[in-house]
């Protein structure tokens, strides 16, 4: 029982590491798509971004701002 308990916690170990690294993190704003930059410009002008997450998911990629 041990045995499979150790087998599973290592085969989620391994594809939570293989799936993790699917993200791209940039400061630059030219990284986003056109309605976001737009967004940014507009409601956040006076805002700088100091960290952008675009997340890479199986079927769409949803950008993520955090400025301080």
């Amino acid at each position: 029982m041990k045995k499979i308990l150790a087998v599973l916690a290592l085969g989620c170990a391994i594809t939570t590491a293989a799936c993790a690294d699917n993200d791209v993190i940039s400061r630059n704003i030219n990284d986003l798509p056109a309605p976001a930059r737009t967004l940014l410009n507009k409601q956040f002008a006076q805002t700088k971004v100091s960290y952008i997450k675009i997340d890479k998911d199986l079927f769409k990629s949803t950008p993520t701002t955090y400025s301080w």
